[in-house]
């Protein structure tokens, strides 16, 4: 049915860039292929390890999307730790000089939005932009919302997804140097007449949020790992996924082949 929502393409990774798993209709992923040759903007310095890992896979979801669709986008986001090496810059820059030198550009990349804005600058994405922190189901969360903004008609066409640092013990080693494992799972979801050249792999059927008194505020977003293999599994079979985020809230979705 036009009305239903489906996942176009979607694609994972962690940070090996040997670990690459994604459905891209007929096409399966082997290895991301380079950035796309033009970019809608320039970001003011090279992206963190995290943020440029988001953009070369978007720039794999968005590949042959014509610029227009690509303009009325959506971006949804999950995050917990989204900022955390912008964060690390800028407390260098603080205690540089007992506070004298303290960058006001680098605490500006610090809040968790920053990566989904570089996204929607890179590749010229004008539609609402939101990111959740909400504990370990924050994608979820994220994909859940895109849902209901497309159900209710306010967009047709979304960048959905979550990604976030995981390692053990990334609280007790704020001050250490962070190890490039990155972990990103990015979707393109919408009705199927926003986008008619590009066959969908997975139909979302169902996507609600119940009220929990329950609350899984982890450090960091656990539900990534799990995210992609209920993806990959959607390609040939139903699959439920239920996770609780930090804001008192169960995450529930159902996915079935297209």
């Amino acid at each position: 049915m036009e009305d239903d929502i489906f996942v176009f393409r979607w694609i994972a990774q962690d940070g090996s860039d040997k670990n690459v798993v994604g459905g891209m209709g007929t096409q399966p992923v082997e290895k991301i292929p380079p950035p796309l040759p033009c970019r809608t903007g320039v970001a003011e310095r090279p992206a963190g390890p995290l943020g440029e890992q988001a953009r070369r896979l978007a720039g794999l979801i968005l590949r042959n999307v014509p610029a227009e669709d690509k303009q009325a986008m959506a971006v949804f986001l999950g995050t917990m730790m989204g900022a955390w090496e912008e964060d690390r810059i800028f407390q260098r820059s603080r205690k540089s000089g007992a506070g004298k030198y303290c960058s006001p550009a680098a605490f500006s990349r610090t809040l968790p939005s920053t990566v989904a804005a570089e996204l929607a600058i890179e590749f010229g994405m004008q539609g609402p932009l939101l990111v959740f922190t909400a504990g370990a189901a924050s994608g979820p969360l994220a994909m859940i919302r895109a849902t209901r903004w497309i159900q209710s008609g306010n967009i047709s066409l979304a960048l959905a997804g979550a990604l976030d640092w995981s390692y053990p013990g990334i609280r007790r080693r704020m001050t250490g140097a962070i190890s490039n494992d990155s972990r990103t799972l990015l979707c393109l979801i919408g009705r199927r007449s926003a986008l008619p050249r590009i066959h969908p792999v997975i139909q979302i059927k169902q996507g609600r949020l119940k009220y929990s008194p329950d609350e899984n505020s982890h450090s960091m977003d656990t539900s990534i790992a799990p995210l992609a293999d209920a993806f990959r599994r959607a390609c040939a079979q139903r699959v439920h996924i239920q996770g609780k985020s930090g804001i008192g809230t169960v995450c529930q979705m159902i996915l079935e082949p297209v």
